[in-house]
């Protein structure tokens, strides 16, 4: 396969309700503003849940992808929680909460991906520039809803 050279990838989570809630996240993979993959999950519901750890196991599933893939070197993800930004980012202090475990591994990973040569960076959009990633995590809520998983 081709160099491809750079991605951007937009991913979000959903925590219905939030926190303690049904947790679901979406990803959505572009090059060049073509969708070149899509995934989503349902990740089921859990005291320990919430809209943050939905966000921080978006960026995982994201970053387990980028490890996957041989053909690119620059990755922005694109996120509408400022929180997971900056933190990435190193701008905002971590000082625990039902995410740091999730923190800690995407933390892991980009630092995996530097040592693969892939560069990752984080920028924050507000909720209108995120829709595709959003309606994914929201379609799996309803999925999960419809199958019976919850009301």
């Amino acid at each position: 396969m081709a160099e491809i050279g750079m991605l951007d990838i937009y991913i979000d989570g959903a925590c219905q309700p939030n926190p303690g809630g049904h947790t679901s996240y979406g990803v959505v993979v572009k090059h060049m503003e073509d969708t070149i993959y899509k995934e989503s999950g349902y990740l089921g519901e859990s005291p320990s849940f919430s809209n943050n750890v939905a966000e921080y196991h978006a960026l995982i599933q994201a970053l387990s992808y980028l490890k996957k893939t041989t053909e690119i070197y620059v990755a922005l993800i694109h996120s509408d929680s400022k929180l997971l930004v900056e933190q990435m980012e190193g701008r905002r202090i971590v000082r625990g909460g039902k995410y740091l475990p999730y923190y800690n591994r995407a933390k892991s990973l980009v630092k995996e991906l530097l040592d693969q040569r892939i560069t990752v960076f984080f920028r924050w959009i507000p909720k209108e520039k995120n829709l595709e990633a959003n309606r994914l995590a929201i379609l799996e809520l309803s999925k999960a809803s419809t199958a019976g998983r919850y009301s």
